[in-house]
């Protein structure tokens, strides 16, 4: 059975992941659209705000 989280556990949980899938979408753009590291294309920009 898994054990039950506290919100605060659920909260930081859900940041680290957000972290995550935004690094993610930052590496994908460098290596796929050419941008530079820490800037994101138009496309990927609007990704990362709608997985925000």
């Amino acid at each position: 059975m898994a054990r039950q989280l506290t919100p605060e556990q659920v909260e930081a949980k859900r940041a680290r992941e957000q972290a995550v899938v935004g690094e993610m979408i930052a590496l994908y753009c460098h290596g796929n659209h050419g941008s530079a590291r820490g800037e994101l294309c138009s496309e990927c920009a609007e990704l990362a705000q709608y997985a925000q």
